[in-house]
């Protein structure tokens, strides 16, 4: 299974000159979804409402699957090839991305449940709120490898039909209009019902549909024009900076006008993760989220920037930067871990003690089959550079 092609797509100039700004953010989701992971697979209902727990979940969403996304699109356009290659780069990787997330449900939750789990199930803050997945159901999990895949796809078209960043904007801009609006249009329309879901995310266990998460990464690619048009990346990230807290001040009121009634900081937490990690059913907080979420990327890249910029270089880092470059492989490998424990240690039954060394040791192992997996595979990772 060729799980070395990474999710970030890891184009030419990249492999050449990598920003330490953008594998910091990227090695930082890493951690953030395997704490994440971990909590929601292992830990009891006690554990997800306990503070502790909370800060693992809340770690896990905004800093990491948005900021992969985002990522990915800077890293996509960031690259000598041209518009051409990219385009047919695109697509072939997209296709591959696609195919990949359905094997890992397989290898994750298919082959543990029949072995002897019988049913999975991923209850958050709640026990009668839980997503359940038998055999048949968690094949068909849409996690972020489905929407990674999509996204390139569509960033590949982009590519090769939209010129300019004006017209690039615009695209998004119709975008983030049309996705909320179609929400309630495609349920008169007799489509599949397997599209439906990969699109608009239709039903609970659709994580990740093609909208509006695609956003984060269209984005991205205009962040990675400006680089690859020899933007200077401070003067870049500190744009970047300003511009979140523009789009932060104009949707917080919006966002949080119920969540802000509540005194309780545990209440808080648990309504805006609920928030997070559920599918937006609503219009109004589909958009908000989403702009509330490009906001927090925005102004999570400057504080990677600041600490990347402002601190020496270390061991924990060149850790992050090594996941960041495997995250692909990283990615599969910590699924496979969790997947297969939970044939051992249980599904949402243990302790806040026991989630906190599982999260260590999954943490250690899944660095360590990393490594082994591409030592003999002969993979050699390209060395960090200063940043631009």
């Amino acid at each position: 299974m060729a799980v070395n092609s990474e999710i970030d797509s890891q184009p030419i100039s990249f492999q050449k000159h990598r920003i330490r700004t953008l594998d910091l953010a990227r090695g930082l989701a890493i951690l953030f979804m395997i704490m994440q992971h971990v909590v929601l697979m292992y830990g009891n209902l006690e554990v997800q409402l306990h503070l502790i727990g909370l800060i693992m979940v809340g770690l896990g969403t905004l800093p990491a699957a948005p900021v992969f996304l985002f990522l990915m699109g800077i890293c996509f356009r960031y690259s000598e090839r041209n518009d051409s290659e990219l385009f047919h780069y695109g697509v072939r990787r997209g296709i591959a991305l696609f195919l990949l997330g359905f094997i890992l449900n397989f290898g994750r939750f298919t082959l543990p449940i029949l072995i002897g789990l019988g049913e999975i199930s991923v209850d958050v803050f709640s026990s009668d709120k839980g997503i359940h997945l038998n055999s048949l159901s968690s094949l068909f999990v849409i996690d972020i490898l489905q929407c990674a895949g999509l996204s390139l796809i569509l960033m590949a078209f982009l590519v090769k039909y939209v010129k300019g960043e004006r017209n690039m904007l615009l695209c998004i801009g119709g975008l983030l209009i049309f996705f909320p609006i179609s929400w309630n249009v495609v349920l008169d329309i007799n489509l599949n019902y397997l599209i439906l879901n990969i699109i608009w995310g239709m039903d609970t266990k659709i994580f990740f549909p093609l909208f509006p998460w695609v956003i984060y990464s269209l984005l991205g690619m205009i962040l990675g024009q400006r680089l690859r048009s020899g933007c200077d990346i401070d003067g870049l990230i500190f744009y970047s900076r300003n511009l979140s807290i523009v789009l932060f001040l104009i949707t917080i009121l919006v966002t949080f006008r119920n969540v802000l009634k509540d005194l309780l900081i545990i209440d808080f937490l648990i309504n805006i993760l609920n928030a997070l990690l559920m599918s937006y059913n609503s219009d109004s907080l589909s958009l908000t989220f989403t702009m509330l979420t490009i906001s927090f990327i925005l102004f999570w890249l400057w504080i990677c920037h600041m600490v990347i910029t402002k601190t020496p270089h270390n061991h924990v880092y060149y850790l992050l930067f090594y996941w960041s470059r495997n995250v692909t492989v990283m990615y599969v490998i910590q699924w496979i871990l969790i997947g297969w424990g939970m044939l051992i240690f249980g599904n949402q039954i243990q302790d806040l003690l026991m989630v906190l060394i599982l999260t260590i040791s999954i943490l250690i192992l899944s660095h360590l089959i990393t490594y082994l997996f591409l030592k003999l595979k002969g993979s050699k990772n390209p060395k960090m550079v200063q940043n631009s």
